[in-house]
């Protein structure tokens, strides 16, 4: 709930949430990858729990990002956005990155956000191929901070939820990002290298058995 007071009268707004639907879209965009990976013989278990993390993933960060006020009627809503709304009461120096008198920032938020795009970083390259390779995901990376950071702008400007368009957050959401990815390229390395041993000793054993006979 979010309440404001105006001229002496209260006004509530009960918050709603965007991670309900980005699971639904989540589940459609799914259940089209099944449907097509079946058809072309495709189907790959490791995809399918790849995609189902990404999925909850993407539910996750619509969760902690994504929060808007439905007011009780469009009456409400214009007699608050007339009176207390964002219209007009921005001053762009809040968009400068790190500026000292700027949004709000301490060492806890700029962990959050590199910690809250490091998954991003992570899974994404492993289900989707278009965001291999670092000059590939870091605009991806960067241009999915800016589209959360620009609802948030947007939605506030006129009153339907309490974020800012923080241009920090481009900044340690991309770094995170950057983290992730390294850590996919460490991922893959690994699983790269074993494969080969198993690979190697199976073959050592093949020829140990042909020589014992």
């Amino acid at each position: 709930m979010h309440t404001v007071y105006l001229n002496n009268q209260q006004y509530t707004a009960q918050n709603v949430n965007a991670s309900l639907v980005v699971a639904f879209l989540s589940v459609i965009l799914l259940l089209r990858y099944l449907l097509k990976s079946k058809g072309e013989g495709a189907l790959a278990w490791q995809n399918i729990l790849g995609r189902l993390a990404l999925a909850g993933y993407a539910v996750l960060v619509a969760f902690l990002t994504l929060t808007f006020y439905r007011w009780p009627s469009f009456g409400t809503y214009i007699d608050v956005i007339k009176g207390y709304g964002g219209l007009g009461q921005y001053e762009f120096w809040r968009l400068s990155v790190f500026h000292p008198e700027g949004v709000a920032f301490s060492w806890y938020q700029m962990l959050a956000n590199i910690s809250l795009f490091i998954p991003l970083g992570l899974l994404a390259p492993l289900v989707l191929p278009k965001w291999r390779g670092i000059f590939k995901i870091i605009p991806k990376i960067f241009l999915t901070s800016l589209i959360i950071e620009t609802i948030q702008g947007i939605s506030t400007f006129f009153y339907l939820s309490n974020r800012l368009f923080d241009a920090n957050d481009l900044v340690t959401n991309t770094t995170g990002g950057v983290i992730g990815y390294i850590l996919y390229k460490f991922v893959v390395r690994y699983i790269r290298i074993e494969k080969q041993l198993f690979s190697q000793g199976k073959h050592f054993k093949e020829k140990q058995d042909e020589s014992d006979f």
